[in-house]
């Protein structure tokens, strides 16, 4: 996704995009950062390995994404992001 004059677009033009479809489709609010971690959990919750979700965010380790991620990786949370996720593909 670049901009007309072929540079990529601006974080902050990003974050007011994403906002304006989240407001026009009724959806909680969500930022960028929210949804990078809202995929980690989901990835995690669904058995993802953890060096693919360390390599889709861009990550240079795994540990650099454990040690971003590791408050949603117990068990616990993760069921709870997984009900979360059945929910979201039901709507």
């Amino acid at each position: 996704m670049l901009r007309q004059d072929g540079a990529p677009p601006k974080p902050d033009q990003l974050t007011r995009d994403l906002l304006t479809v989240v407001r026009r489709q009724g959806l909680p609010k969500i930022s960028l950062h929210g949804l990078r971690h809202s995929f980690a959990s989901v990835a995690n919750s669904q058995g993802v390995p953890m060096f693919d979700i360390s390599r889709t965010l861009g990550h240079s380790s795994m540990t650099v994404t454990s040690n971003i991620y590791t408050h949603l990786f117990d068990d616990t949370e993760a069921q709870a992001l997984a009900a979360v996720a059945r929910a979201i593909e039901k709507a």
